[in-house]
């Protein structure tokens, strides 16, 4: 008797679409800011972007878990991770019409971290 062969593409899937989300994730965390400061000019606009950035992981730690058992891992990974994607996404565009004030960089910096919404400091 020889035992069904093993499908390991779902555990694939899930663990190639990690990898890709953390290496944006990881990539942005140094891009932005190094965006920033290379259209403003100032390091504490850069390093106010930086904390932006990492605050709402900080916060999503705490309250994730919460979030996660009441809508569910799949589709609290799916929205953090399209949230992610369209506001970093959507950083060049107003930037090259030269309408995205150092105000919205905060904004949109918060939101792309948050797994299911900004927190109220940005």
């Amino acid at each position: 008797m020889s035992a069904a062969p093993v499908r390991r593409w779902p555990l694939t899937a899930v663990l190639t679409a990690n990898a890709i989300s953390a290496t944006g994730r990881t990539l942005s965390l140094i891009g932005v800011p190094w965006f920033v400061l290379q259209t403003t000019g100032s390091a504490g606009r850069a390093g106010l972007v930086a904390f932006c950035a990492t605050l709402p992981v900080v916060i999503s730690a705490l309250i994730g878990g919460p979030v996660i058992d009441r809508i569910g891992r799949h589709r609290v990974s799916i929205a953090s991770d399209l949230l992610c994607a369209f506001s970093v996404g959507a950083i060049p565009l107003p930037h090259r019409a030269d309408a995205l004030p150092f105000r919205r960089w905060r904004r949109r910096v918060c939101w792309s971290r948050a797994p299911v919404r900004p927190p109220p400091c940005c």
